[in-house]
């Protein structure tokens, strides 16, 4: 749970309660969350094509 008015940075991963940063964010972090996104919005469009 991040605080009011805490400040995480970018590019980094936060978590625990209160939220804390862990490690950074590395190239496979944003690569595996790219494909996630995508896998995201096709299954959408496919849910509303046979809805």
């Amino acid at each position: 749970m991040v605080k009011n008015q805490q400040r995480i940075p970018e590019k980094t991963v936060a978590a625990g309660n209160p939220a804390r940063v862990v490690r950074n964010i590395e190239p496979r972090d944003e690569e595996f969350m790219t494909g996630a996104k995508q896998l995201y919005v096709d299954l959408a469009h496919q849910y509303l094509r046979k809805a």
